[in-house]
């Protein structure tokens, strides 16, 4: 499924990005890596399928194969070192600090995934893979984040539901 366009939020929010390098994690078959790196930004698209990796390698764009939820994974890049971070579709609460603490001070994080609810439409039917309202505001009351918009949506073919927000980090001055 090389074809899918990109996200509308995703879309909404790349032009602010500033130059530098970006992860798209998840990234799949590299619909977002594409768009970025068509931007003019350098791309990491990391998957754990080699074989999306393959349809999302390109020009700009470099590939790392790294399943981050496997036993003994370990987050491979350093604190500030990418001036956006794209999520979509992909939830794993515990690598939260690490996403935040990647990006530079001028970085933004642009995720969009399930949402709580989701379930209900025989999607991502464990509840534990699906946004939850209160995420964002652990972000802000850890001060690591600020959350600027955030949406919840509900479409109608396929039904799905998602949660969309971008952030940028809060760095202590």
């Amino acid at each position: 499924m090389t074809g899918l366009p990109a996200s509308g939020w995703v879309a909404r929010f790349a032009p602010l990005i500033h130059p530098g390098e970006v992860l798209d994690l998840a990234c799949g078959n590299g619909r977002h890596a594409r768009l970025l790196a068509a931007l003019g930004l350098q791309v990491t698209a990391l998957d754990r399928n080699p074989d999306a990796l393959a349809n999302a390698a390109g020009p700009g764009i470099t590939t790392l194969q790294l399943d981050l939820e496997a036993e003994g994974a370990v987050w491979p890049f350093g604190a500030g070192c990418f001036s956006a971070v794209v999520v979509t579709n992909y939830l794993h609460r515990p690598l939260f600090a690490e996403l935040v603490a990647s990006l530079r001070p001028d970085g933004i994080l642009i995720y969009e995934t399930f949402a709580q609810g989701n379930e209900l439409y025989g999607n991502r039917r464990i509840p534990i893979s699906c946004w939850r309202p209160a995420n964002c505001w652990r972000w802000r009351s850890r001060a690591t984040c600020k959350c600027w918009p955030t949406r919840t949506a509900t479409s109608s073919v396929p039904i799905r539901r998602k949660y969309s927000a971008c952030a940028r980090p809060v760095r202590p001055t």
